[in-house]
């Protein structure tokens, strides 16, 4: 049933049908989560994390799955940014240490990493997490049994995040298109978005939110306090938060 539904969901998103992935999507949500409460291992497994990868139009998923004495404590989609034609085991190899190894001292690295993508690097990944871990961590590829079955279910998770995000893009790509005709402008390359808010006319805060083509740059997200204006003065507070985002460009 899995399969069948999968293949369905990745024929619509190469045909742009991402409606139709989408409704895919949500069937194989629904049979994935009877499956994982149905599931319970049969071998004693170690503390695992399981990562499949998932491409299409440009757009890359990564799907990581947790897995904890036997049991699915969760598991989280991430959509790095990658270049065209990018190797999608080079990908893996350099999430799994960004993941690990970059900037996440309190991340808990489990004692295999399940990967879907044979690494050239993995002998040396494995050393600098055990490293890392101060414990022996391995990276275990063509995984068979529990883990099999496991890692199917990280495929599954992988393709079914990546047809939403493929969705959202697709919307995003229409309204971008629409607010363009509308505005007579061949291109928008950058917006930002101004909101005041304050309490009783007190403690005003100046919001912006940015925007581009692909949808929202959160890390450029700002906000100013507002100071010196009678309280409640939008006009006034807008005023001078368009002057500080303009100083600060």
């Amino acid at each position: 049933m899995l399969d069948y539904l999968i293949g369905k969901m990745d024929q619509a998103s190469q045909d742009l049908d991402f409606e139709q992935a989408a409704r895919y999507r949500d069937q194989i949500q629904a049979v994935r989560s009877v499956i994982e409460k149905q599931f319970v291992s049969n071998e004693r497994l170690d503390d695992m994390d399981i990562m499949s990868i998932a491409y299409q139009h440009g757009l890359a998923c990564v799907q990581v799955m947790f897995i904890r004495q036997g049991k699915v404590l969760g598991n989280r989609s991430y959509f790095p940014k990658v270049p065209a034609n990018t190797d999608l085991s080079e990908l893996t190899e350099t999430f799994v240490g960004q993941f690990y190894l970059q900037g996440h001292q309190g991340r808990s690295i489990p004692n295999s990493i399940i990967v879907d993508r044979k690494l050239t690097e993995k002998a040396e990944l494995e050393i600098l997490l055990t490293e890392q871990a101060g414990r022996k961590v391995t990276i275990q590829e063509n995984v068979k049994g529990d883990k099999g079955k496991y890692l199917q279910l990280a495929q599954v998770n992988a393709k079914a995040a990546l047809a939403i995000q493929l969705k959202q893009s697709s919307r995003m790509s229409e309204r971008y298109q629409a607010l363009c005709e509308l505005l007579g402008m061949s291109e928008i390359k950058r917006m930002e978005c101004f909101d005041i808010s304050h309490t009783m006319g007190n403690q005003t805060v100046a919001s912006c939110v940015v925007f581009n083509q692909e949808g929202p740059l959160k890390s450029d997200y700002r906000r100013f306090n507002i100071e010196g204006i009678t309280g409640g003065d939008d006009y006034a507070a807008m005023e001078q938060a368009l002057k500080n985002a303009m100083t600060v460009i």
